[in-house]
């Protein structure tokens, strides 16, 4: 019976098919047969084991990737902030010397619609002159 069970087994497992309670007692049962021992005898040697700390360092990436993640998050806003600072300093500057340039333009319109007069002084005499006030005598 164990014979059987063993050859069941050893089929079951070399088609992939065994539990790990079926590989347990496949690989710590006596009545094996030299192929099986020594599969058994290289996977107790290559077992792998849990590190007694895999949970802690697993949870520590992720917090560390979750910080990597937000300071690169406060970086970009920065980069991007600083940006829209630089753009809109110079929209700002271009178009206060377009409105500079339009009210000039505007000025001299203005201007050229009076007609050209001469010095108030040719015209006026000073009739009195102090710190404060001048009186002109206005001419014929």
């Amino acid at each position: 019976m164990n014979i059987r069970k063993s050859d069941d087994l050893k089929n079951k497992y070399f088609t992939a098919k065994t539990t790990l309670e079926e590989e347990e007692w496949l690989f710590n049962s006596k009545n094996n047969d030299p192929e099986i021992e020594k599969w058994a005898t290289y996977v107790n040697k290559n077992k792998a084991e849990i590190p007694s700390n895999l949970k802690d360092s697993v949870w520590s990436a992720i917090q560390n990737k979750e910080k990597r993640k937000k300071q690169k998050l406060i970086r970009l806003s920065g980069i991007a902030a600083s940006i829209v600072l630089f753009i809109s300093i110079f929209i700002y500057n271009y178009t206060n010397k377009i409105n500079d340039k339009k009210n000039e333009a505007l000025l001299n319109e203005a201007l050229s619609m009076f007609p050209k007069e001469k010095n108030v002084a040719e015209i006026q005499q000073v009739l009195y002159e102090d710190n404060m006030v001048i009186v002109y005598l206005a001419s014929k």
